[in-house]
């Protein structure tokens, strides 16, 4: 008779038990949201730093689970999504160059996602102007002319350290029709980043500087929420995995991003200007030349 009840029960049970495991399933899926794609109509999983952050999920998915990664449903700006984060809202994890005050709103996972690269700055200008940077032989001389950038963007704070010459924008977008104005002499961009923005801006007819390179240490790195210890421990150690077994470099090196960089900046063939990022943080792994980019190591790269 016992028996015959407790089978009875489990039976009953049975479903309950099921929608119970597939409830729960399904509410620990990791759900991320991410700033949208700056090109209208792409999707951000066209970005290489949700690859990377897709890459990372995958390989961490076997210890902590199932995840989804959505674009969040309208512009906003860096210093928007930190606040977000900071106030425990909306956003769980963000990709963004590393400075003192991001640090304060967010947790750096301190390896470079772009391995440096984008502490490589080359200029968008006006293409009259092409002989002025053509005769500069070194950093004093690009101290003579005029930087543009965002006023709250860790790289204004980096050219001002070293001497140069800055004006702040209150708008990103206005930064375009600034040089076209002559408010200004350049407009610093990471090597990934001028080719489609002039695309963009195409009726201010500018262009991409040929002959100058600013490079500085600049990680770029995934900031997860202060305190979000699960989400840091996975990034960390899904990052770790995929350097490990090569699919980083693989992605990093045969993503279109990347190779358009590679081909269109022909950084090797630039003068290169350094200067030193004066906001760097002790922690920052600068010892681990693995993490990091050189030019040329394109090269041997696709030689393999």
């Amino acid at each position: 008779m016992f028996f015959k009840i407790s089978l009875a029960v489990l039976l009953v049970l049975a479903p309950l038990s099921i929608s119970v495991a597939v409830e729960r399933a399904e509410r620990d899926v990791l759900e991320l949201v991410v700033r949208p794609n700056k090109k209208t109509g792409e999707p951000v999983s066209h970005l290489f730093k949700n690859q990377v952050l897709n890459l990372v999920l995958q390989k961490t998915k076997p210890k902590y689970g199932d995840f989804k990664i959505t674009a969040y449903e309208k512009p906003i700006s860096q210093s928007g999504v930190l606040a977000l984060m900071n106030k425990g809202r909306i956003f769980r994890v963000t990709a963004t160059m590393s400075s003192a005050k991001r640090e304060k709103l967010a947790r750096p996972v301190r390896i470079p996602i772009y391995k440096g690269l984008l502490g490589h700055r080359i200029f968008i200008i006006r293409p009259e102007d092409q002989y002025k940077f053509s005769s500069v032989n070194g950093l004093d001389d690009l101290r003579k002319l005029t930087a543009i950038q965002g006023h709250d963007w860790p790289d204004a704070d980096i050219l001002e350290a070293s001497g140069m010459s800055v004006y702040r924008s209150p708008s990103y977008k206005g930064i375009f029709q600034m040089v076209k104005a002559k408010r200004g002499d350049y407009f610093p961009r990471g090597v990934h980043e001028p080719w489609a923005e002039l695309e963009k801006n195409g009726n201010l007819k500018l262009a991409v500087e040929t002959s100058l390179l600013i490079r500085y240490p600049a990680p770029f790195y995934f900031f997860v929420r202060h305190g979000d210890d699960e989400l840091y421990n996975r990034i960390r150690e899904g990052l770790m995995l995929a350097i490990e077994d090569g699919s980083f470099d693989k992605l990093f090196y045969s993503h279109k991003e990347m190779k358009d960089i590679f081909e269109k900046a022909d950084l090797g063939n630039r003068k290169v200007i350094e200067i030193d990022n004066p906001g760097l943080h002790p922690d920052t792994p600068l010892a681990q030349s693995s993490l990091w980019y050189k030019i040329g190591d394109e090269n041997s790269y696709s030689s393999h």
